[in-house]
């Protein structure tokens, strides 16, 4: 009876340190750490259960799910394409959108395929935007309008199916012709520039001349009063008349 009950004592003793290791394991195990640069999402049996700041929290570990999402980070997404112009023109373009997460929950609960759509989404606002520019415009003038517009329709886009994310900024890296019309259009350029470099030339000239025609014309008057006072001077002597050539004299 007494070693009954010792194998009993015995048995209970051990299953109650097994379940002491397995409670001391997965109350270990269920500590987690949140970073300053993160959002924490508890996800429990499927649903949305909690939102969490930076910093140590504990969940269960078969009912929870932990969604980490970093808040602070910029975010970039690159789209290169071609694109038509409002000239019919084809030009390439690749464009850097970047964006930050600001509402982790809108963000991860949002339609996926929204998301998962948003490049399309891009491409499709390039092509609205693009197409109202001519060919000429695009590759002289500065890009800031049409990153701005560009920025403005995107925030409009996300704003509306509500993502979760801000555009920060659209940064165009280039606008290049295809290498079919770029040979045609730089020949187009060059014919521009030397047409204004002729121009330019022309007009130096004309000023040149201008310049030296005036001269000429100073010095013929110059020379012209000098003859002028030169004979009244003379005419002054013969009659005596010094007073009346001072008068003259100074007029001239």
């Amino acid at each position: 009876m007494d070693r009954d009950n010792f194998n009993k004592n015995k048995t209970i003793k051990y299953f109650s340190i097994f379940f002491v290791f397995i409670f001391l394991f997965f109350f270990v195990n269920g500590f987690y750490i949140i970073k300053n640069t993160d959002k924490g999402i508890i996800i429990r049996l499927g649903k949305l259960y909690n939102l969490v700041d930076p910093g140590l929290h504990w969940r269960f570990i078969f009912l929870d799910k932990i969604k980490v999402v970093n808040v602070v980070s910029v975010k970039p997404l690159i789209i290169d394409n071609m694109i038509l112009t409002s000239d019919l023109s084809l030009v390439n373009i690749k464009v850097t959108v970047q964006y930050k997460i600001f509402n982790p929950l809108a963000y991860i609960f949002s339609n996926q395929n929204l998301m998962n759509n948003f490049k399309e989404s891009i491409d499709s606002v390039l092509n609205e935007v693009i197409g109202k520019f001519s060919i000429n415009y695009i590759l002289t003038k500065n890009d800031n309008v049409i990153s701005d517009e560009i920025k403005k329709k995107l925030q409009l886009i996300v704003q509306k199916y509500n993502l979760g994310i801000d555009i920060l900024d659209i940064n165009i890296e280039y606008f290049k012709l295809p290498k079919e019309i770029e040979k045609s259009f730089n020949e187009f350029f060059l014919v521009k520039e030397n047409r204004k470099k002729h121009i330019r030339e022309t007009v130096l000239y004309c000023e040149k001349k201008y310049f030296q025609i005036q001269n000429i014309i100073c010095f013929i008057k110059k020379q012209d009063k000098l003859y002028t006072l030169e004979v009244i001077k003379n005419y002054s002597k013969k009659n005596n008349l010094y007073n009346l050539f001072k008068k003259i004299k100074y007029k001239l």
